[in-house]
């Protein structure tokens, strides 16, 4: 064995050592069920906002929505009414406002399926499924953690600041519309979102009661 070989397994046996040893240190947050339910959320969490795709989701998400939007009012409801999917008796408002429901409930599932259709695969592929499992964190823990860190990441990037911009531009162009009603509808699409996240992670692997549940909601 020469040096060069000597110095990369000393190389590499030093670095998987410091992971060991930072794994080993981190405390276990939950107990029974939960059972490292904290510890999974912070990680999911981390892949968004340790990235840049938060940014690339809040900007594509705010400028498409909006940009559709700016459309519609722009030709003041004709854009909508020409393409079939708008109502003659509605305001610009209101055909705006269902522009941004028919918009994200059309895409919207579809981003979440791209995203998350290899979360749960890719690490049972790569090995880490099975590291994490061994440790004392519970397999609903590991599911329920997804599900809730990316349910509040798609919640976030793709309906709140897209739809907090949109209702913006509307209110500035005269064509506002009552706040409760508009929250409403984001709330409906937000469980449309949450159902297709829980289906992607349910088709994945054997799903647990916990995502079962989910998907029964």
């Amino acid at each position: 064995m020469d040096a060069n070989t000597r110095k990369t397994m000393m190389a590499t046996l030093t670095a998987g050592e410091q992971m060991i040893n930072k794994a080993e240190l981190q405390e276990v947050r939950g107990t029974g069920v939960l059972s490292g339910f904290g510890n999974i959320f912070a990680k999911e969490l981390g892949g968004w906002f340790g990235t840049r795709r938060w940014l690339f989701q809040t900007i594509l998400w705010t400028v498409g929505v909006n940009a559709y939007i700016a459309a519609v009012l722009f030709t003041k409801g004709n854009f909508q009414l020409q393409m079939g999917s708008g109502d003659p008796s509605d305001s610009v408002g209101t055909i705006a406002l269902k522009s941004v429901i028919y918009l994200v409930g059309l895409f919207g599932p579809a981003a979440v399926i791209q995203l998350m259709q290899d979360s749960i695969i890719g690490e049972k592929q790569a090995g880490t499924a099975a590291w994490v499992l061994s440790k004392p964190v519970s397999r609903t823990s590991f599911i329920l953690a997804k599900l809730a860190a990316n349910g509040l990441a798609f919640t976030l990037f793709i309906l709140v600041l897209p739809g907090a911009v949109a209702y913006a531009q509307l209110s500035l162009t005269a064509h506002g519309t009552a706040l409760l009603p508009y929250v409403a509808a984001l709330g409906l699409l937000a469980l449309v979102l949450l159902f297709f996240l829980a289906l992607t992670f349910g088709l994945e692997q054997d799903a647990p009661a916990a995502v079962a549940r989910a998907v029964g909601l």
